[in-house]
């Protein structure tokens, strides 16, 4: 009875722990009712089932045969050696009581697949033909294709090489230069030359038989236990959780989580197999208690533990209750009104942080990583969470996280435009392009434009193109290069590292390198295009409005400099 007590007292510790790290919450102290209490005692048979397997390997050559060894060269009288052996070692007395020794010197569930147990000593052995060579030892070279000669390299295979030769013409008295043809020296004329690789022969050794024409297949008979567990219930109607506990243990591990002793060994010599009966059993439980923090008509939280170490099957989906207004604040975020604003990444901060702060959603999104299922998350969170809940929580960041990532792009792109307009007279003035507008007296720092017909549109492209394009890809590059270090710094500093490492197992933040130099470099050429910048001649005030003397000589003393 006192056992009882403490293990139901540690339930609640059990329960009260979890509430208070999953959530950011400091609830009260649970007030939990238990409602049923069962001691369960069930069985698990584990066969063990024996069989043989063949090892084989394949060696060059032939084999003599030795006590340890039988040796045969007709495939007929191999087959039946094999079938007289493998019943030899399937019948040996000491394999059963080998394989029940060796499951009860370990731990209960530590073996799970097939073991070797016993190794024969005699090996069955077939030469043959390699069946590579069929025999010969030998296949044809792979150099030559067995022909012995390889194309001379010297003139292509034609025979002949191409010269060159002068005369002088006493008639034109001019220096004249001819080509002719004249057998090469390589191979004398015949285009082929002996393969270096087989020496003229066509063959080279097989490698396979390493040149013996025969291989000789070993085989090794080896005796392995097969387990199989299973569970066994002294009634049919067990409570569906106690069976959803049992299987969510693992049948390995159920040692873990309750008694497990052993009942009955008995071994079937027609069957060569071994039955195990082993006594079983885990205390479970079923509470109910309000809901943190909650009205007094909201309905109770049902809760099952168990295991001689309480751990919690199902909480009723209780942190989904007690956190739901933070999904609700989440998808508010992630409404489309939302995701159109440009400031997005600072209007859904508070919403994000409050969400990953608990420590429930942070394992949600540790499991989600490793592409488990909502069901599946379900279960490792015991169940505090509905596969809906999960659904709407995973689907929201992403919205929230692609939003940020696009407007991130947009905005590092008008920047970097930006950039490009402001820098661009002084690429302009270290390529020596400032151009003097002696109609009006003007002097353009950023090549002259014009738009008034089709031709001229296509010329100012040209221009900008010639003067301004290198710099603009240049700066059109590195600038949105440190936008996307800047994006995955900022949600790692602001959203937490657990939404960071998230988004980027997601591949949610990307560089988008086209995306932004293609934006950057449009904008940068609208930019030019239509607003280029100039200063008067006279009075040098930039666009006619801000003076600009000093930083115009400042600029040309800087460029000089350089």
């Amino acid at each position: 009875m006192m056992e009882k007590e403490n293990w139901l007292s540690s339930c609640e510790g059990t329960i009260q722990g979890f509430i208070e790290n999953s959530t950011r919450l400091a609830s009260d102290k649970l007030d939990l009712t238990l409602e049923e209490y069962i001691d369960f005692d069930f069985q698990v048979r584990l066969n063990l089932a024996v069989r043989v397997e063949e090892k084989n390997r394949t060696q060059p050559g032939s084999l003599s045969e030795t006590e340890s060894r039988l040796v045969f060269s007709h495939a007929a009288d191999y087959e039946q050696a094999l079938i007289a052996e493998t019943r030899a070692v399937l019948s040996r007395e000491e394999t059963l009581p080998q394989a029940g020794a060796m499951v009860l010197s370990r731990p209960f569930g530590e073996i799970r697949k097939a073991m070797p147990i016993y190794s024969h000593p005699r090996h069955i052995c077939h030469t043959d033909d390699c069946d590579n060579c069929h025999g010969r030892g030998h296949v044809s070279c792979s150099g030559c294709s067995g022909s012995g000669k390889k194309s001379c390299f010297g003139c292509s295979g034609s025979g002949q090489v191409m010269r060159q030769r002068q005369h002088y013409d006493s008639y034109t008295k001019e220096t004249r230069y001819e080509n002719y043809y004249e057998s090469c020296s390589s191979c004398y004329g015949h285009g082929q030359v002996e393969c270096s690789e087989c020496r003229g022969s066509g063959a080279q050794q097989c490698g396979r038989c390493n040149g013996e024409g025969i291989l000789t297949k070993i085989t090794e008979l080896v005796s392995v236990v097969v387990p199989d567990y299973q569970f066994v219930y002294f009634r049919e109607d067990v409570q569906k959780y106690i069976i959803d506990g049992l299987y969510k243990a693992n049948i390995h591990n159920i040692e873990q989580f309750g008694n497990v002793t052993l009942a009955t060994v008995d071994s079937n010599e027609e069957t060569r197999s071994i039955k195990l009966i082993f006594n079983a059993n885990i205390p479970f439980a079923r509470f109910h208690s309000p809901l943190p923090q909650a009205k007094e008509d909201h309905p109770n939280i049902n809760w099952i533990i168990y295991g001689k170490d309480p751990t919690i099957l199902d909480s009723g989906h209780v942190i989904e209750l007690m956190l739901k207004s933070d999904l609700n604040n989440l998808v508010y975020s992630a409404t489309k009104g939302k995701l159109l604003n440009p400031f997005i990444a600072l209007s859904s901060r508070k919403a994000i942080t409050t969400f990953v702060e608990s420590e429930a959603h942070q394992k949600m999104l540790d499991a989600n990583k490793k592409d488990e299922s909502e069901e599946a998350i379900g279960e490792q969170l015991n169940r505090a969470f509905s596969t809906t809940y999960i659904r709407e929580a995973l689907t929201s960041l992403t919205k929230i996280v692609t939003a940020v990532q696009n407007w991130s792009v947009v905005k590092w792109g008008i920047c970097s435009s930006l950039i490009v307009y402001l820098l661009m007279p002084f690429y302009t003035a270290y390529i020596h392009a400032w151009y003097p507008n002696l109609e009006t007296g003007q002097v353009y720092l950023t090549p002259f434009t014009r738009w008034d017909s089709q031709q001229h549109i296509l010329l100012s492209l040209q221009v900008l193109a010639r003067f301004c394009g290198f710099f603009a890809v240049v700066l059109a590059v590195a600038i949105p290069a440190l936008g996307y270090g800047w994006r995955r710094g900022w949600i790692k500093w602001r959203l937490g590292k657990h939404l960071a490492n998230w988004s980027r197992n997601q591949k949610l933040i990307k560089s988008r390198w086209l995306v932004s130099i293609l934006l950057t470099l449009m904008l940068t050429t609208l930019l030019l295009a239509l607003f280029p910048v100039w200063v008067s001649g006279n009075d040098a005030m930039l666009f006619g409005v801000i003076p600009f003397d000093k930083p115009s000589q400042w600029i040309i003393h800087f460029v000089n400099g350089v």
